[in-house]
């Protein structure tokens, strides 16, 4: 059996082709021509590029499409830590754009001025709706807005 195995590693096909193993868990080996830039597993149908093993990425090289690879995954880490970092601070996000607002102090009727709103959407920092007349029965200062009680904004904060 061991040296079956080893006689098939070694064997190479006079036309040039090569053996590849699909890159989905328990699946099967198979001749690819070589310049075949991307192939389907006949077993599985998984899509991939016989010479990297990764999703197929006709048009680049392999290099290329893992550089592309980790940029994406960076950016969507990137974005996962930002909105971490949101949640757990208590920022609000502007209910036409979703850009993210720190507020340092001042009142909670935010102004968004990204390029998309440009200073024409405002906002309640406390619950992120677009604000209502009498929005804020306890003054644009207090914590609070007809949505949110300071207590529940408080606990938001806090994490509980």
């Amino acid at each position: 059996q061991r040296f079956l195995s080893y006689r098939i590693d070694q064997w190479q096909p006079e036309d040039g082709s090569r053996r590849v193993q699909c890159p989905s868990p328990d699946c099967t080996f198979f001749l690819v021509r070589p310049d075949q830039q991307e192939v389907e597993c006949p077993e599985c149908q998984h899509t991939f590029c016989p010479a990297c093993r990764e999703t197929g990425h006709v048009g680049q090289t392999c290099d290329a499409a893992r550089e592309v690879r980790a940029a994406r995954t960076a950016e969507a880490d990137a974005e996962v830590a930002v909105a971490s970092l949101a949640a757990r601070s208590g920022w609000q996000q502007c209910p036409v754009c979703q850009v993210r607002t720190e507020r340092t102090a001042g009142c909670n009727n935010m102004t968004c001025r990204s390029q998309q709103c440009k200073g024409k959407t405002t906002y309640c920092y406390i619950c992120g709706q677009v604000p209502q007349r009498e929005h804020f029965p306890q003054g644009i200062f207090a914590n609070s807005c007809v949505n949110v009680s300071a207590d529940q904004y408080r606990a938001r904060l806090e994490g509980s």
